[in-house]
């Protein structure tokens, strides 16, 4: 409840080396997600996203992180999908906020993660740099 993040940042981001509670953001990878919402806002929808990332060649977050590590890149790093296009347009951490709670565990024996509701979640407002600038609309 103290708005720390409880998990691993999301592509954009990587931990701070000097705070290891501190998500800073990953230049590279927040220029791709800029890109992304840019592309959502002209009308493109999550599959037109994933096909022109992929044309373009940009290495999955799968592929992006183990060139990252210097590990062996995936069969087809380039091969971005939909769902992955869909979680990182509905990821309220590129707007700066913290969303904590976002699924639980019926035991600490199951390894089947439940998601939770929105009225479940904590979201701890303006915890770290944004990506993507909120945007309030006006009716």
């Amino acid at each position: 409840m103290a708005g720390e993040h409880l998990t691993k940042p999301p592509y954009g981001y990587k931990v701070d080396p000097a705070d290891e509670k501190k998500w800073i953001v990953d230049e590279e990878a927040a220029a791709v997600i800029k890109w992304i919402f840019d592309l959502c806002i002209a009308g493109k929808g999550p599959m037109q996203i994933a096909k022109i990332l992929k044309a373009d060649k940009i290495l999955t977050t799968k592929a992006y992180y183990a060139k990252q590590k210097g590990k062996l890149l995936p069969d087809n790093p380039y091969n971005w999908n939909e769902n992955s296009i869909v979680g990182i347009l509905e990821c309220m951490d590129y707007w700066g906020h913290t969303v904590n709670f976002k699924s639980y565990s019926k035991s600490h024996k199951l390894k089947k993660r439940i998601p939770t509701t929105k009225e479940q979640q904590a979201i701890s407002r303006n915890t770290h740099e944004a990506i993507i600038k909120e945007v309030v609309r006006r009716v």
